[in-house]
């Protein structure tokens, strides 16, 4: 296979994991607030496209599927109906060969203009063969969590941040400050491209503080084979990024 031929394909799949991830563009910051529901609640159909997982998080390929199918699962609780991450890959591929990619062959520099024409072309061709009048995007990205004491708090979830000695004394009772976390962020948009919903919810600490004996101590990344493996966090997480939109009354 030619050095062209390599690079075209590489770029194909750039363009296909950049346009997944272009739905989560918007910069997102943790906050307490609710967001507004009342034009994401006329849609009746959602197309749910591939959940984006950072690639030195995805320790299972099967997270990003597991959190599509909770997501897809809560949505239709809610009365929407929902086309599947493999269907909007599908019609994504399709318009990329069809149309060219967004990146240029020999810089690698995406063209803003023909990105959003593909992106586009992508939502309105999901809405002419499903009948879906908006798309979600799901992704998990890192945050800053503020601690107390013992515990974290952000984006409607907690978790201790050290651990505690018969459930009443922790190493950091007396601390306070900042750690990193990660979140679910889910964005909503229509055909042409206005947020409809933006909204996010904890998943769970990347750094805790590991005491050191006698005293002392610091903060560490969690172990490799506990990132997302908590299926209950997981499934919390996508309740609270859904909260507002699956029970607007709330």
């Amino acid at each position: 296979m030619s050095r062209e031929r390599i690079i075209q394909k590489r770029l194909f799949a750039l363009g296909i994991l950049v346009f997944v991830a272009s739905g989560c563009a918007k910069h997102y910051i943790s906050h307490p607030f609710k967001p507004d529901t009342s034009s994401a609640r006329e849609i009746n159909i959602i197309a749910l496209a591939p959940v984006e997982v950072p690639s030195d998080l995805l320790k299972s390929a099967q997270v990003p599927l597991e959190l599509a199918s909770m997501i897809s699962e809560k949505l239709v609780q809610a009365g929407f109906q929902v086309v599947g991450p493999e269907v909007f890959k599908e019609k994504m591929t399709a318009v990329i060969r069809e149309k060219g990619g967004a990146y240029d062959p020999i810089t690698g520099k995406r063209d803003e203009a023909k990105f959003r024409e593909l992106k586009k072309a992508c939502l309105s061709n999901i809405q002419a063969t499903t009948g879906a009048k908006a798309a979600l995007w799901a992704k998990v990205v890192p945050v800053p969590a503020p601690f107390s004491g013992c515990r974290a708090r952000w984006d409607g979830t907690t978790e201790y941040v050290s651990t505690t000695f018969l459930g009443i004394f922790c190493p950091t009772s007396s601390m306070f400050g900042n750690t990193s976390a990660i979140s679910l962020v889910v964005t909503m948009e229509d055909i042409d491209g206005n947020i409809l919903y933006f909204n996010g919810g904890g998943i769970q600490l990347l750094k805790r503080f590991v005491e050191s004996f006698p005293f002392g101590g610091k903060f560490q990344n969690v172990a490799d084979d506990q990132l997302l493996a908590d299926t209950a966090r997981k499934s919390a997480a996508v309740e609270l990024a859904l909260g507002p939109l699956l029970s607007p009354d709330k």
